[in-house]
């Protein structure tokens, strides 16, 4: 506060406020420890214009491990590998854009939520592919509900 107790920004006594550069250098910091992040950019059409965009990607470390999602980073409980894979679409990074040679493999719910966030474009055909695989697990799975329940443990 100034000598009129008014809010001064640049005073010292301010420091404890939120900053918000502070803030996102934090949270890089925390990032750059997650093997699986990474940061881009791509240049995209955009009404008439090319116009440079920075995308940030999780990808899932391997086999064995728990899916994650590509976008926010959030993981599910599948399993990389198991039957369950085949009810996310998968796409691998080999673009170059992803540095050294780690894990480059994302997953998304559908090739609709991948297509917006990486501002790319997958054939129809992929899609349908990608629909019917995804249907034939979902009726697996169905299939095996009931036989779960059923299942008597006897000691």
């Amino acid at each position: 506060m100034d000598e009129y107790g008014n809010f001064d920004p640049t005073s010292v006594e301010n420091e404890n406020y939120y900053n918000p550069k502070q803030h996102n250098s934090i949270l890089d910091e925390v990032n750059s420890l997650d093997k699986g992040y990474h940061t881009f950019q791509r240049v995209i059409n955009k009404d008439g214009y090319q116009k440079r965009v920075k995308i940030t990607v999780y990808t899932s470390y391997g086999l064995g491990t728990r899916i994650r999602d590509a976008e926010s980073g959030m993981f599910y409980t599948d399993i990389v590998g198991s039957a369950n894979e085949h009810l996310f679409f998968k796409t691998a990074l080999k673009t170059g854009e992803i540095p050294g040679n780690g894990p480059t493999t994302l997953f998304y719910l559908t090739p609709q939520h991948c297509t917006s966030h990486l501002h790319d474009v997958i054939s129809p055909e992929i899609i349908t592919k990608w629909e019917a695989k995804r249907d034939s697990r979902l009726n697996v799975k169905q299939l095996e509900k009931p036989l779960r329940n059923k299942i008597i443990l006897i000691k």
